[in-house]
């Protein structure tokens, strides 16, 4: 299969996303699918969950300007859930997660999501694109405890019965998208087994070629590098893993991403943390996916050569540096870099915060 990839990718990321959609494509005409039945896929985005924060100032901004249903509908592609009877094979060291439970446990989570889903909902599709739209429409439907614009406060009211008509005098399409759905391309679920990057590589396509979509971010490049990580961990002899050899089989989820000077930073800190062997990382993407909004709040790659200065022994205190950098105020949407004084701390006082941190 590898040699496979390394010939495809010439192609770009576009036209290889396109053969793995043509490959495992359902039939030949989208489907319009209903919101119930949708979810956001596992590995969308690289597994970087859609920030609630971030879908709310989408659905509060198309309120303003209004539904195109023409651009709704334009490049929706979503992935069928895998069969009970296939569920114990993938991934073959750990239980199942079904859309239905990701998407429950991510929204429950969090204040401005939290009706979007229930132990009611028939999650049967997973989302590559148009994901956030799909939550923002979720939210709206649902009544969530949002701050409406004055116009919209009598008909989005929590635990009221969505009067259609009323929406439908303000916003056809809106009216039309809550009622009827997406329009959807198919995939079937074998990809998701067969091709284990082809659904974060297909996001990360449809996204770049979006302008109104958000591009990759270093907490996707994080969470795709460090599957990948992962994954040559477990492979490795005597825990060796080659800079070069991740960074061509992630290029063609993060594309030029890899080119970047400190993309060397970002693979180093995610080795020395053990990727995904250890909780340290998956609780900063955890907490990317809850508390940062993307398309305002990204961090330099810069800031994980900062971190990268600490003791191998201070993991916790990496990533409370780096939590503590999202927390200060942006510029342009960049973050501030945390400060090199983290490094010059003595080891005692680093030993001190880790204890403190566990």
């Amino acid at each position: 299969m590898e040699g496979a990839a390394a010939a495809a990718e010439p192609l770009g990321l576009i036209r290889q996303a396109m053969a793995f959609r043509v490959k495992y494509r359902v039939n030949q005409s989208k489907r319009l699918m209903g919101l119930s039945l949708l979810g956001v896929h596992p590995m969308n985005r690289g597994g970087v969950y859609c920030t609630d924060q971030t879908v709310q100032n989408l659905g509060l901004s198309l309120l303003a300007t209004g539904f195109n249903a023409d651009e709704a509908n334009h490049e929706g592609v979503c992935v069928q859930e895998v069969p009970d009877s296939e569920r114990a094979c993938h991934p073959p060291d750990k239980k199942y997660v079904t859309y239905k439970d990701l998407n429950v446990e991510k929204c429950s989570a969090t204040q401005l999501l939290r009706t979007c889903f229930n132990s009611d909902s028939d999650t049967m599709y997973g989302t590559l694109s148009h994901s956030h739209l799909l939550l923002a429409l979720l939210a709206m439907k649902t009544g969530a405890p949002w701050p409406w614009p004055a116009e919209w406060r009598a008909i989005f009211k929590p635990g009221a019965a969505l009067d259609m008509d009323a929406v439908a005098a303000k916003d056809e399409n809106l009216a039309t998208l809550l009622t009827l759905g997406l329009n959807m391309e198919v995939l079937s679920w074998k990809i998701y087994t067969e091709e284990p990057t082809a659904c974060s590589l297909i996001s990360t396509a449809l996204n770049s070629g979006n302008n109104v979509a958000l591009q990759t971010s270093e907490l996707t490049a994080l969470a795709v590098l460090t599957g990948t990580v992962t994954l040559e961990l477990e492979a490795a002899v005597a825990a060796r893993v080659s800079f070069e050899g991740v960074k061509e089989k992630v290029r063609h989820e993060l594309d030029m991403f890899v080119d970047q000077p400190d993309f060397m930073d970002l693979f180093e800190f995610v080795v020395n943390m053990g990727a995904n062997k250890n909780t340290f990382i998956p609780q900063l993407v955890e907490f990317g996916s809850k508390f940062v909004d993307q398309k305002t709040r990204q961090l330099r790659l810069q800031a994980f050569q900062v971190a990268n200065q600490l003791p191998m022994t201070t993991p916790r205190c990496k990533v409370a540096m780096l939590m503590r950098a999202y927390r200060k105020a942006p510029n342009r949407c960049w973050c501030p870099i945390p400060e090199h004084s983290w490094t010059t701390a003595s080891r005692q006082l680093g030993r001190e915060t880790e204890t403190v941190c566990k």
